[in-house]
């Protein structure tokens, strides 16, 4: 979970197009996933604090089900009706519903939901995205993907490191005594130049 300090630093108003609002609803929400969920849990606690009745809904729907699935747990006579385990679930849908409506638990815990959505929605759009959070979403699109950490490396480093040998040493243990000249090159700061110009520019996608 992010610092809530960090979670409600800054808001700045999206450039109103389908690529910058995908792109902070994307990076925020793997960003502070964590934070969202927790605000959902809280709102979720606050309305029960406030509606009581939900608490003793709950109560009612427990007590149903463990009468029907663990205290009779045989068919269930209703009336001149006779229910099997299946009519028994649907008996229990039918009265757990019931009483979720009769109660008004369900009208508060939809609007519990929809104000779940619409805060966590509103700090999607309006909380810019910072260094961290671009990064993040670069690491969670490099797992989904499946890419390897060596595929971001130039083609040389990568083939020295297969073979566990020191990355442009020869056998005296010497810098200046190099393979391959162009390896000189990429170990004065050449290497993430070439690794630009085989993967592109990556960052520039994540720019606001």
């Amino acid at each position: 979970m992010r610092p809530w300090g960090e979670f409600f630093a800054t808001f700045k108003a999206p450039q109103f197009n389908s690529k910058n609002l995908e792109q902070r609803l994307v990076t925020n929400i793997l960003y502070y996933r964590s934070n969202y969920i927790a605000l959902c849990a809280g709102i979720l606690i606050l309305q029960v604090l406030f509606a009581p009745m939900i608490l003793v809904s709950a109560a009612a729907i427990f007590a149903l089900y463990t009468y029907l699935t663990q205290i009779h747990k045989g068919s269930f006579r209703l009336g001149d009706l006779v229910l099997d385990n299946n009519g028994k679930r649907y008996l229990f849908l039918i009265l757990a519903a019931f009483i979720l409506i009769a109660s008004g638990t369900l009208y508060k815990i939809l609007w519990a939901i929809v104000y779940s959505i619409f805060l966590c929605g509103l700090h999607m759009v309006f909380r810019p995205r910072n260094v961290q959070s671009k990064a993040n979403r670069a690491y969670e699109e490099m797992k989904l993907s499946g890419a390897n950490v060596f595929d971001f490396m130039p083609t040389s480093l990568y083939e020295d490191s297969k073979k566990n040998e020191p990355i442009g040493r020869s056998s005296s243990g010497n810098m200046n005594d190099l393979e391959d000249p162009s390896m000189e090159s990429e170990s004065k700061g050449d290497g993430f130049g070439s690794m630009r110009k085989r993967h592109g520019n990556y960052g520039s996608k994540y720019n606001d």
